[in-house]
């Protein structure tokens, strides 16, 4: 969160060891040989979970955030927290979203970024998760 603040404040240099950071801590997020973290542009990542229930992904964004607390850090300039924060936004795809054994990809990168949108316009350092077929 606000990360072009935490770079203005630290340095292009200090911003690079902290995305290679925050890399490092949401690939050890992905613990199943399916599961699938990638640098997505800028200060943005894509995470890919298959097969997990609802309840599993909540516990999933609970404990990257967790996780961002436990590395701490410092962000002095951001508003949020004193240490570097992430918004999350999450989409749940179901088999029924799937027609003719494809699925839309821009269409759910749309969704996952207004998702992502929702978390950080309801006050940043916090996951929404919405389900892909109820907003196409």
């Amino acid at each position: 969160d606000h990360f072009k603040q935490y770079n203005d404040d630290n340095g292009h240099m200090k911003g690079d060891e902290t995305l290679f950071a925050v890399a490092q801590l949401l690939d050890q997020q992905c613990k199943r040989p399916s599961d699938t973290c990638a640098r997505f542009g800028g200060e943005e990542f894509t995470l890919l979970f298959s097969e997990m229930s609802e309840p599993a992904l909540h516990r999933k964004m609970h404990d990257i955030i967790a996780a961002m607390k436990t590395l701490n850090i410092p962000h002095n300039g951001s508003p949020t927290a004193t240490y570097v924060t992430v918004s999350l936004g999450a989409i749940i795809v179901q088999p029924s979203d799937v027609v003719d054994f494809s699925l839309p990809i821009d269409d759910i990168i749309k969704a996952s970024d207004r998702a992502l949108y929702q978390a950080k316009n309801s006050g940043r350092n916090r996951f929404v998760i919405n389900y892909f077929s109820a907003i196409k």
